[in-house]
């Protein structure tokens, strides 16, 4: 009698343990995701499971069938799919363990960008700055420069100096490095901007709304200093809110280094 309860408390504790990863799973793709175009697919995965469930109870074979043949391949469409980005997240957990699966950002890389825009933002020299997270946009490399650089102030001050062939793009910055400069973005039109705000701000909004990107946008007309984020645009940030802003968003502790 002992050993089966023991056996059922072990089987209780397995399940809950069990839902609880899935569970984890699921909120760490949503957070991922969360106000991305991507989310999208994210949504249509879980409906599929939700009608597969629905068509077993309902014993509609023909259905379930159907369904079931999409959920044998769901972890080919997931790796397809989500590939930069599952490789990523693996590269950051073989290098730094489980803390791996979240961005990190260090304080020092962030002084440099924030120095390199307040200086840009004195001068009205125009920029793109594109920080890479966990979504990988190395479709956006195409006819680019890649660079893998150490991210500077001079770095950045050169790139964006309007006599440098560089300076006409973003600059992508990945893994706290300049993956690439003269990044050619589309810009799109949408109500989510004014129409004071020229196609440096749009195009930094449309890589915001298919990623976890952060886009941070020096106009070359006032110097004011802009953010998109997961497609909300912020625009004409003080340079407090400024600062504030990027470092809730990079999630930089004041013990980072």
């Amino acid at each position: 009698m002992t050993n089966f309860f023991s056996l059922e408390i072990w089987q209780i504790i397995k399940n809950i343990v069990d839902i609880c990863a899935v569970a984890y799973v699921f909120y760490f793709l949503y957070s991922l995701f969360e106000n991305t175009n991507t989310m999208s697919i994210l949504k249509g995965f879980i409906a599929i499971i939700i009608i597969n469930a629905i068509a077993r109870i309902a014993g509609l074979r023909t259905l379930e069938w159907i369904f079931q043949y999409v959920m044998n391949n769901f972890v080919l469409l997931i790796v397809v799919l989500f590939q930069p980005e599952i490789r990523k997240i693996l590269n950051r957990i073989g290098e730094k363990g489980i803390a791996g699966i979240k961005s990190n950002f260090s304080k020092s890389v962030l002084r440099e960008i924030t120095d390199a825009v307040f200086d840009m933002s004195d001068s009205k020299t125009g920029a793109l700055i594109i920080i890479e997270q966990n979504v990988g946009l190395k479709h956006f490399l195409d006819n680019s420069v890649i660079l893998n650089s150490d991210v500077t102030k001079e770095g950045l001050l050169s790139i964006f100096y309007k006599g440098n062939p560089l300076h006409d793009g973003a600059v992508i910055i990945s893994e706290e490095k300049i993956l690439a400069a003269r990044v050619i973005i589309p810009s799109v039109t949408t109500n989510e901007i004014n129409n004071k705000y020229g196609t440096r701000h749009r195009a930094g909004l449309f890589v915001s709304e298919d990623s976890d990107a952060i886009s941070i946008i020096v106009s070359e007309e006032r110097g004011s200093i802009s953010i998109a984020y997961k497609g909300h645009f912020e625009p004409d940030l003080k340079k407090e809110e400024f600062l504030r802003r990027i470092n809730e968003l990079l999630g930089i502790q004041k013990n980072n280094h």
